[in-house]
């Protein structure tokens, strides 16, 4: 992760992106879609937020239904939660989409 990035600058390149995502004619962002990205970048924890919201800027425009519906149940798990287990502090639990969770600590690993 990028952590030169501020607070102030990773707010406006969520704003610039969902702007570009909403105005593009080739992908509009539906209701769902910007919902989770909403939800993933305003955890409440700072480290959640940039964790989750980071992917979620990244890739919700390319996510699968299912995964967007995985997407979904994983946000309404707790911060401490998932960021043990994106922090591999502890094994992910079985109702955990643990593919998912997986995505989101290469791609965390990647920045």
């Amino acid at each position: 992760m990028n952590q030169s990035l501020g607070l102030t600058e990773y707010y406006q390149r969520f704003i610039s992106l969902h702007c570009k995502l909403v105005h593009n004619h080739e992908f509009k962002m539906d209701d769902f879609r910007k919902r989770l990205l909403y939800k993933a970048s305003h955890r409440g924890m700072k480290e959640a937020d940039r964790l989750i919201g980071d992917f979620a800027l990244a890739r919700i425009g390319t996510l699968s239904e299912s995964q967007l519906t995985s997407f979904d149940l994983l946000l309404d798990e707790s911060d401490n939660d998932l960021l043990k287990w994106i922090m591999e502090r502890e094994e992910i639990p079985g109702w955990v989409d643990s593919n998912l969770i997986t995505e989101i600590i290469n791609f965390n690993n990647e920045q």
